[in-house]
């Protein structure tokens, strides 16, 4: 009979402990998805319109263009060492 009452107990504690490892794991998960949700930086959402109006705020007059008249970047650069090798 206390063999029979003391497997009771045993399948109750081990219930129990069971319980208390998922409520542990479901706590767990909850706290992560709550810090995951505020440090996770939102996609930002750009309308259909959007490419349009950069466009039209590219062709308009009020941005300044380049002129490919004028010295390039690479010869500029490249200029002043040509001079200076050329010398020594």
């Amino acid at each position: 009979m206390f063999r029979a009452i003391g497997r009771l107990l045993h399948w109750i504690w081990s219930g129990l402990d069971g319980l208390r490892k998922v409520l542990h794991l479901l706590l767990l998960l909850a706290l992560f998805g709550v810090l995951w949700g505020a440090f996770s930086r939102p996609i930002p959402l750009v309308p259909d319109k959007a490419a349009s109006s950069i466009l039209a705020a590219r062709s308009s007059s009020s941005l300044p263009e380049i002129r490919s008249s004028g010295p390039s970047l690479k010869s500029s650069i490249r200029g002043p060492r040509r001079r200076c090798c050329a010398t020594s």
